[in-house]
């Protein structure tokens, strides 16, 4: 998933490793579902076309109840069939953020809980080593795995260094017809000198890498 983060200054970063409590070990997904309903509308029509690809309906806020964490909501069309979209969402390199993480690993698991699940191993160095694991689920609700017509997928951390308290998400797709998927997209992030602007830009660089996936395009360069 595209995340995290630019540290500052080395004080604060050494403050939040000291203060900051690490996120609680799941080795396991007990259910494969979106975080909370989606608050975005969906996309209006554009021009004549129902279904508009490569625009982004979003509503982000804050949760300020603790553990306070910024989020946001977002839904878009991809123009390719749901078999087609749900394969490029379990891609690692269109989940990961490239504008900032230095190195990804992918090990495939066997959760009982879905019908594909994987950790992803994610280093970044920016003044100190940052390391985090995210724990992807992926299940087919309506449908077959060759024909879906609704999935899910969900992921959140396993293991975290001290500067990342919440980062976790959910994808939805649903057949709108044999060419169109509806694409939505829900993060949330705790994290220091990190807001809601930070995961407003997370996703839709992420809808970015998806819509270029599924067409056979290169992934956008962002050195």
């Amino acid at each position: 998933m595209r995340h995290l983060f630019n540290i500052r200054t080395a004080t604060l970063t050494f403050l939040c490793m000291a203060a900051c409590g690490k996120p609680t070990e799941r080795n396991f997904l007990d259910t494969v579902e979106p975080l909370e309903p989606n608050l975005a509308p969906p996309v209006e029509a554009q021009g004549g076309e129902p279904y508009p690809e490569g625009m982004l309906s979003m509503v982000c806020g804050e949760e300020k109840s603790e553990p306070a964490y910024h989020w946001c909501h977002a839904r878009g069309y991809v123009h390719a069939p749901i078999a087609d979209v749900f394969e490029t969402t379990r891609n690692v390199d269109v989940n990961v953020d490239r504008r900032e993480v230095d190195s990804w690993v992918r090990t495939w698991d066997d959760d009982p809980n879905t019908d594909y699940s994987y950790l992803v191993d994610v280093e970044l160095f920016n003044i100190i080593a940052v390391q985090y694991t995210l724990k992807y689920g992926h299940n087919v609700e309506v449908g077959t795995l060759d024909e879906p017509e609704l999935t899910w997928g969900l992921f959140d951390l396993t293991q975290a260094s001290s500067v990342l308290d919440i980062l976790r998400g959910s994808i939805v797709l649903r057949k709108v017809d044999e060419d169109v998927t509806e694409y939505e997209y829900i993060e949330h992030l705790k994290a220091p000198l990190r807001d809601t602007e930070q995961v407003e830009n997370t996703i839709r660089d992420i809808y970015a890498d998806v819509l270029a996936h599924v067409h056979g395009e290169a992934l956008p360069d962002y050195d």
